[in-house]
């Protein structure tokens, strides 16, 4: 999720909080202080997660839904304090997206966590059970019952696999060109559609500055009916059914015609510049609160001419 948006959930959540009500997202904890207990913290997050079944999950640092207000958090080193849940996950934690935003009343922190690689699981720091799947109810966090577990996989099946074949971007004359192939597939028949589709370019300097990434339109051209596969079909104005696997090639630009609206100065002051880019590709499932994902990291490649070239290692 892109800043601005998550900033907008946030400020909600907030406005309802003080204002009496309570937090309309179910996957959505507030926080009145830091945790100190990192094993029952993970658990907690666990918990989420899993019952996101690959929604994204929502943590809200200094906001006391019971006292209806947001509170002095105090202040804690998350390059310390994350660690010490991550050690409590069996094998993989969530990822974690972190943004300190202000509000009328004071200040939050967001923890924004991916959930696409449940199930989490905990370990207790006991011999009996040693591990958990931990699953959020309306009464608090309890051990996953089969139905639950179940329910995780069947919302795994039903989303698409995304994998970006050779990606690479080019910036020539302030004209920033993205392409590469796309590999998709599922299980179960799925509908990606279009307007709905996201593409961002970003590096660490943009996001130590806080600025966004760059949000190119994206285009899908077909390779062929032969190359495509019988498991996908291209919808010119509606964007893509899979209905098993297939194989599309992805484009999308930014020229001068764009910079006044998506390819502001900043940007285009510091793009050359840049040792590493990320890609991030979202595909949002029609019908379903989830999205298909790809992410690549491009490394700039010296090619002796003139303008970058960034390709994938």
């Amino acid at each position: 999720m892109d800043k601005r948006r998550l900033e907008v959930r946030v400020l909600a959540a907030v406005d309802r909080v003080v204002n009496g009500c309570p937090v309309e997202d179910d996957y959505t904890e507030c926080k009145a202080t830091w945790p100190d207990d990192y094993r029952k913290s993970a658990r907690q997050i666990a918990a989420l997660c899993n019952a996101a079944r690959g929604a994204e999950a929502l943590w809200i640092i200094g906001l006391d839904e019971r006292r209806k207000r947001v509170e002095d958090a105090g202040s804690v080193e998350l390059a310390n304090w994350w660690p010490q849940l991550e050690r409590c996950f069996d094998g993989v934690a969530p990822a974690v997206q972190t943004l300190n935003v202000a509000t009328a009343t004071g200040d939050v922190t967001a923890l924004l966590f991916e959930t696409d690689r449940s199930p989490y699981v905990h370990l207790t720091g006991h011999n009996h059970p040693q591990r958990e799947v931990p699953w959020r109810t309306a009464t608090g966090t309890s051990s996953a019952t089969r139905a639950q577990l179940l329910s995780l996989l069947v919302a795994t099946a039903v989303t698409p696999q995304l994998e970006l074949i050779s990606p690479q971007v080019t910036c020539i004359a302030e004209r920033v060109t993205f392409e590469a192939d796309l590999f998709i597939s599922a299980r179960e028949q799925a509908m990606l559609p279009n307007h709905r589709w996201s593409l961002t370019i970003s590096c660490d300097e943009w996001d130590s500055d806080g600025l966004e990434p760059l949000r190119p339109t994206l285009h899908v051209n077909r390779l062929g009916t032969d190359e495509e596969g019988p498991g996908l079909r291209v919808l010119d104005h509606s964007g893509i059914y899979v209905n098993g696997a297939g194989r599309v090639h992805l484009r999308a630009e930014l020229s001068p015609q764009d910079f006044e609206t998506v390819w502001p100065p900043e940007h285009r002051r510091t793009f050359e510049r840049q040792a590493y880019l990320r890609i991030a590709l979202d595909m949002p499932v029609d019908g379903r609160d989830r999205a298909a994902h790809a992410a690549a990291t491009l490394t700039w490649v010296n090619t002796g001419t003139v303008g970058g070239l960034w390709r994938e290692r």
